[in-house]
């Protein structure tokens, strides 16, 4: 019997491993909480700002959405809204228009400032962020806020929105578009269904610096030989084991086993599969690709090489088709809001701009 017991007390073995995440999407659901002026913009009220990191993080995405930027700015526009001096920021008619289309790429909708004399006469444009812009659920208010989540949410301030035929308190209003595809109060981005592979490009960017920030290690295991601690204590041993060999992020996190013997210790001949890297990289294509569908965009439109033989004329087709599709749509609605600002068709016009050579070229 107690060699029985002795055996048993040999094999005990007490195994740590981490838990296999589960992606979860990024809320952009719009919230109506009671006691507030505002509807809240996705989860804890910061998917715009999720918005702008996806940007910002993601180089595909960044490139593309400069590109397309850049594209619908163009040559510049002819100003004849008959406000020619600069802001108190230093921007231009132009400047804001700029702007204001980098936000229409990235967050679908874009927010403008509109200032009134004591008459009631527009004397100023200003270019607001729309990370700092939530509404009013019947769009009679805009408020803006530099932070919209933690502590401080309510020391936002209210404008009304921009309405020609009512007042503005302090002299301001507020125009804030939403573009044709929201079904809510806020605006969708045009790239919306690609976001997720955005987020996995980031992730392999990070997986490739943690890589080399753990010297291309693999993650392995750890064996303690010397009994089974309490549970207490293996978490401990396993913080601080990872804490100090697991990198970047936690990166290369270990497997711990914890054996009361050599003879039993878990044995585990490789964790990364061979063909890991090719996997990566297949996925970062596929997720590359997603991107440009997301946007109907070819990637050599945007600097970007692919060896499919892209003649000149295939070249011009593709900057022919995001041109019909998405450049002129944005500059005509950018148009028609300056137009209802000023009361004037021709209040901007963009200037005509052709990047590419003819087909007879």
């Amino acid at each position: 019997m107690d060699n029985k017991k002795n055996k048993n007390k040999a094999q005990k073995i007490a195994l740590s491993i981490l838990e296999r995440k589960t992606y979860v999407p990024v809320d952009s659901t719009e919230y109506y909480s009671s006691g507030k002026d505002y509807v809240s913009w996705g989860n804890d009220n910061r998917y715009p700002s999720y918005l702008w990191d996806s940007y910002m993080q993601c180089s595909t995405l960044q490139s593309v959405i400069n590109g397309c930027s850049d594209f619908t700015f163009g040559n510049g526009i002819e100003n004849q809204t008959g406000i020619v001096q600069e802001n108190e920021f230093g921007d231009t008619i132009a400047d804001i228009v700029d702007k204001i289309i980098l936000d229409r790429w990235i967050f679908g909708g874009f927010a403008i400032q509109v200032k009134y004399n004591i008459l009631g006469t527009i004397i100023g444009l200003s270019y607001i962020d729309m990370r700092k812009c939530r509404v009013s659920t019947c769009g009679k208010w805009v408020f803006v806020h530099d932070k919209w989540y933690g502590w401080g949410t309510n020391r936002y301030n209210r404008f009304h929105s921009f309405n020609p035929g009512t007042g503005a308190e302090n002299g301001v209003q507020i125009f804030f578009y939403r573009g044709a595809k929201t079904r809510g109060v806020y605006p969708v981005p045009d790239y919306s269904a690609s976001l997720i592979s955005a987020e996995i490009q980031t992730k392999i960017q990070q997986f490739n610096y943690n890589e080399l920030d753990n010297n291309f290690a693999g993650t392995g295991v750890i064996n303690f030989n010397n009994g089974v601690p309490e549970e207490e204590v293996q978490e401990k041993i396993e913080k601080k084991m990872n804490h100090k060999f697991a990198g970047f992020n936690n990166a290369g996190r270990f497997l711990v086993s914890f054996n009361d013997s050599k003879e039993n210790e878990m044995t585990i001949c490789r964790l990364d599969t061979d063909d890991l890297p090719e996997r990566y990289s297949q996925t970062y294509e596929t997720s590359r690709a997603d991107i440009f569908i997301s946007l109907r965009a070819h990637p050599q439109l945007f600097g970007m090489t692919v060896n499919t033989g892209f003649a000149n004329i295939e070249y011009v087709d593709a900057f022919n088709l995001l041109n019909e599709t998405h450049i002129k749509k944005k500059q005509e609605e950018i148009r028609r809001v300056f137009a209802k600002i000023f009361s004037r068709e021709d209040a901007i016009v963009f200037k005509p701009f052709n990047p590419l050579p003819t087909h007879g070229s």
